[in-house]
């Protein structure tokens, strides 16, 4: 019995770069192709050309993380106004209330919670509080773009936040205590403080828990001279 072989559709030619663009010539595909590899080649050692296109003029990785700070810096007093006028508000409106002790964090979908370090905030109290701060709609905004650049800060500053490459961005934003950092003298030194404090706890944390798995692993496993 004789077997016709299936007819395949014929592939389009690739070069190392990749497949080759039907509208464009074969000389015209690897100039293109050569030109976005170069590229792609400057990008990595200079990511500020990716992350963000208006910096071209920075000139090194000093120069980048310099920038980053001064703009997170603007984002951090964009908060501070709109967070001034919200507790001048609440003094006048429940004078009680603002002398109380308590926090507030905006996690990374812009979900205002309130933190109570104190315990001593009942649930309208805190019910009040995110109501009044969700009023706030520069607040959200300026925390989310403050939060995606301390992202490119941590990753690209290896002098200072190479031990905290591991937070992951959700967990970064929900670290930030914002009302203490806007209250501080130094909102700069404050940020950096609490990403330094939160790293450690969750080094703390993965310490115990990797602990704990190490004493069940030799619990359900023990060694020959326990045997016998």
């Amino acid at each position: 019995m004789q077997v016709t072989p299936l007819m395949t559709r014929p592939t389009w030619p690739t070069t190392p770069y990749g497949p080759l663009e039907k509208n464009r010539t074969m000389s015209e595909n690897i100039q293109n192709a050569e030109t976005a590899a170069a590229e792609n080649d400057i990008n990595v050692g200079k990511p500020w050309l990716k992350n963000h296109p208006g910096l071209e003029g920075v000139k090194d990785m000093k120069d980048y993380l310099s920038t980053l700070h001064t703009i997170a810096c603007l984002r951090l007093k964009t908060m501070k106004w709109s967070y001034d006028s919200f507790e001048n508000d609440l003094a006048k409106d429940a004078p009680e209330l603002a002398e109380k002790d308590f926090g507030f964090s905006i996690d990374s979908r812009g979900r205002i919670n309130i933190l109570d370090p104190g315990r001593n905030l009942t649930s309208d109290d805190q019910c009040s509080l995110r109501r009044r701060l969700e009023q706030c709609h520069s607040l959200e905004r300026s925390a989310r773009g403050f939060v995606e650049l301390v992202n490119f800060i941590a990753k690209y500053d290896k002098s200072e936040f190479s031990p905290f490459q591991h937070l992951k961005p959700g967990s970064l934003a929900e670290s930030f205590d914002y009302r203490a950092i806007l209250r501080s003298e130094d909102m700069s030194e404050a940020w950096r403080s609490q990403i330094h404090q939160h790293a450690q706890i969750q080094a703390q944390a993965q310490a115990q828990a990797q602990a704990q798995e190490t004493t069940q692993v030799e619990t359900q496993n023990p060694s020959i001279s326990e045997i016998v």
